[in-house]
């Protein structure tokens, strides 16, 4: 069985990892588009397991469940992106610079060193139910083939769900994630990625969110059910 170990740079609360990031990853052993739930937060810098059960994928640390991946069918519309201008211009309004829970996330955090984060700040769309950031993957995100690491788009998907819903108050994190990858991305090439709210449920809060050139081109695109949290405590 596949071992992995998730390092302590993708985190996104300080002692786990990002949800997206992981979920990318379990996601690697599913062909096309893939749903990864998350069970627990994944540990970082812990030896997991990745085991074959029937027509799903787990991630296991000894006898705990960390999350489980499987096919999905994603059939859900994409707004139209603002240009990569108004992207930059929402970005300057992204709410997790005044306040943020978890502000060394590796995709959202902005208290990681330049070249280290992603610093996707994805910030409101004026007159819109949207948010938007510029984004350059850079070099290191790069597999052996030169293309952006599936992982890293399954990250960039991630965090501005969250900010989807303009909520500064309350923290929430990655429950589950469907995405599918549509076109690769090399490092380097500008993109635009949006986030917009589907709907709530109480706690639960629903998102949808792409990565698209700056031409327009849909890259990828993902929907999520994020859990707003009563405490912060089982992430220390």
């Amino acid at each position: 069985m596949p071992t992995l170990s998730i390092h302590n740079r993708f985190n996104g609360p300080a002692n786990s990892a990002n949800g997206g990031y992981v979920s990318g990853l379990l996601a690697n052993y599913v062909d096309g588009a893939a749903e990864v739930r998350l069970h627990k937060p994944p540990p970082l810098d812990r030896s997991l397991t990745v085991r074959h059960d029937n027509d799903s994928v787990v991630l296991i640390q000894g006898e705990t469940l960390i999350a489980t991946a499987s096919p999905a069918t994603l059939d859900f519309d994409v707004p139209q992106p603002p240009t990569n201008q108004q992207a930059e211009a929402a970005a300057q309004r992204y709410v997790g610079f005044t306040h943020h829970y978890f502000p060394t996330c590796f995709v959202c955090g902005p208290n990681r060193d330049e070249g280290d984060g992603m610093h996707i700040f994805a910030g409101k769309v004026p007159n819109k139910e949207l948010v938007a950031a510029p984004w350059s993957p850079a070099a290191d995100l790069a597999g052996p083939d030169g293309l952006v690491l599936p992982e890293y788009l399954w990250a960039a998907l991630d965090c501005p769900g969250a900010f989807a819903f303009g909520r500064d108050s309350n923290p929430m994190v990655l429950g589950t994630m469907a995405a599918e990858i549509l076109a690769p991305l090399a490092p380097g090439e500008e993109c635009v990625v949006i986030g917009w709210p589907r709907r709530s449920d109480g706690r639960k809060h629903f998102s949808g969110t792409a990565v698209f050139t700056t031409n327009g081109d849909l890259i990828a695109r993902a929907r999520a059910t994020w859990i707003e949290l009563e405490s912060l405590k089982m992430f220390g």
